[in-house]
């Protein structure tokens, strides 16, 4: 990657100083727990079972 694309990612980050620090960690809270076991629910009664089943193990 280019170096000025890397050091401006650097400095926008820096600037909003965390301001969506909350979002981000609520976005990786659905990554694991109940909402897997939905998912895999919901893709083996009502997509295909094989792929839900694919969820599930």
């Amino acid at each position: 990657m280019d170096m000025q694309y890397l050091l401006f990612l650097q400095d926008f980050r820096e600037s909003i100083s965390g301001v969506f620090n909350d979002f981000f960690v609520q976005i990786s809270d659905l990554s694991y727990g109940i909402f897997i076991w939905m998912l895999a629910c919901i893709m083996f009664w009502a997509v295909d079972k094989k792929n839900g089943s694919f969820f599930v193990s």
